[in-house]
């Protein structure tokens, strides 16, 4: 009643449904179970956002995670991509990228894969467990195809060869935030059918 443009997401123990349906019609904007999924709050915020950003006309910049071990190539590439449009985070190795990515918001990776420690490939794997809201690009300067073929059915969406070519670069990045806006927009649908139909339910 204070302020009608707050958006509230309740938040429901075993038991509680019903009350969960009662606020739905009352207009909270969803309502999540205990224990939280972390992927079931994160796409409660990105559908907000979604809506807001089409209420404004505007989609946040998407965040770029830039991983390689040469810091001249990272710093050529992280001013490029911000050029862009992009908000980069950078690391020179796969361990501290991981550590970024379970602190930050990460929508696309940028992997080198011969790196120290883990490599691009077990950065792939590792993020691909952690969450499915996240796009994957392998750079690699040895154009090994098999590794290639490897990196797509681990869930990678593009690969590079080195030395990179940045018109393909930006078009591997503006094909995953095509994808990414897809997804997400269906997951959201889906989302907003499956809450219409709860509360048109009998009471």
């Amino acid at each position: 009643e204070m302020r009608p443009e707050v958006e509230v997401i309740m938040v429901t123990a075993y038991g509680d449904y019903d009350m969960a349906i009662e606020a739905l019609r009352s207009n909270a904007f969803d309502y999540l179970k205990k224990p939280i999924d972390i992927d079931d709050l994160l796409g409660a915020l990105g559908r907000f956002r979604e809506k807001r950003s089409l209420r404004k006309n505007y989609y946040p910049a998407f965040r770029v995670l830039l991983l390689d071990d040469e810091e001249t190539q990272r710093s050529f590439l992280k001013r490029l991509l911000e050029d862009e449009g992009f908000e980069v985070l950078v690391a020179g190795n796969g361990e501290e990228g991981i550590k970024i990515f379970e602190k930050e918001k990460i929508d696309i990776i940028v992997t080198d894969i011969k790196m120290p420690g883990l490599s691009g490939m077990e950065v792939l794997y590792k993020v691909k467990k952690m969450s499915s809201d996240v796009e994957v690009i392998l750079v690699t300067g040895h154009g090994d195809q098999n590794v290639a073929i490897e990196a797509l059915r681990g869930g990678a969406c593009d690969y590079l060869k080195k030395p990179i070519d940045l018109d393909e670069l930006i078009f591997a990045l503006q094909k995953a935030k095509e994808r990414i806006k897809l997804e997400r927009s269906l997951r959201f649908r889906n989302r907003d059918v499956r809450l219409l139909k709860e509360m048109n339910q009998p009471k």
